[in-house]
């Protein structure tokens, strides 16, 4: 579906007046410690009058959304740089605003724009007065304007410390068969917040034993010899229907038990690296599984 863009409309606010609101650009605010765009518009009053007055501009309003395919999905209000403007006629005022990006506004963005260009839309409300006047109206203002995806890549996200923090969406795992192995996994998440390192990979741990006890409890299983003792483990080759799956995802649960064994780590500090690789790895690892968890009837 074609979208057509409107950079700039006018309205009438009193006799004789016009005033213009353009779209003029996006770039990133390298000021902020987060995620922030600054977007900017330009303000054009006119005046037909002989002595024509300033025209006192305030109470703004914007409101960002993303248009795809002919829905508008709401991404935040922006916020002007001045509370008020004092609009001289034929001249054009400079208006900046920002939009404060967080990680879940980010991942819903890049959903939406599926490796593409945006086409954001803009609803404006403002207020208008003239000088010497106590009488004030409300303008409202609609525009259109495209973001290239090769100026959202290699303008905004590479400048607002998108490649410095993880927008790969970790996800939220729901079921009652593998709860108590849940509470292990969502504890690694408090510890690593808290930056208790070890304890991470302790809690990591923890929950791949009780997921290799769920999938045994459910029959799943198969009895090895190991130093001439019989011990039952996973069959992950019946769990999984494969053996090429089977034998791969066994290998990486062994790997990784070797890995959370905070004795692997003797002689080094187990540090915020070691952590995150323990908890990004088993927190898919968990989800992996109860995605493919075979309906046992």
């Amino acid at each position: 579906m074609l979208e057509r863009l409107v950079l700039s409309t006018e309205v009438i606010p009193f006799e004789s007046s016009t005033l213009k609101l353009a779209y003029t650009g996006i770039s990133p605010d390298s000021s902020a410690i987060f995620p922030r765009v600054r977007i900017c518009f330009e303000i054009l009053y006119t005046s037909g009058e002989a002595t024509p007055k300033r025209m006192f501009i305030d109470d703004f309003v914007f409101d960002l959304l993303l248009r795809k395919e002919g829905r508008d999905y709401f991404v935040g209000s922006l916020s002007a740089d001045t509370p008020y403007l004092r609009a001289y006629p034929q001249t054009s005022h400079s208006l900046n605003t920002f939009l404060d990006l967080d990680l879940y506004r980010l991942r819903q963005i890049e959903k939406l724009r599926e490796g593409g260009n945006i086409l954001f839309h803009v609803r404006v409300r403002l207020a208008t007065e003239m000088e010497g006047k106590n009488d004030k109206k409300l303008c409202n203002f609609e525009m259109s304007f495209k973001v290239a995806k090769s100026e959202w890549v290699e303008e905004i996200l590479s400048n607002i410390g998108f490649k410095e923090v993880s927008l790969i969406e970790i996800p939220k795992i729901h079921t009652q068969e593998y709860e108590k192995v849940l509470g292990w996994i969502d504890n690694a998440w408090k510890q690593y917040m808290m930056g208790e390192y070890d304890r991470v990979l302790g809690d990591c741990r923890k929950a791949l034993e009780g997921l290799t006890d769920v999938v045994k409890e459910k029959g799943f299983e198969k009895t090895i010899v190991e130093d001439d003792k019989k011990q039952k483990v996973p069959d992950w080759r019946k769990f999984f229907a494969s053996e090429d799956i089977g034998d791969i995802f066994g290998s990486m649960v062994q790997k990784m038990f070797g890995f959370t064994t905070v004795g692997t780590h003797f002689g080094k500090g187990i540090n915020r690296e070691d952590a995150n690789l323990a908890l990004m790895t088993v927190h898919s690892m968990i989800d992996f599984v109860v995605k493919k968890t075979p309906s046992i009837t």
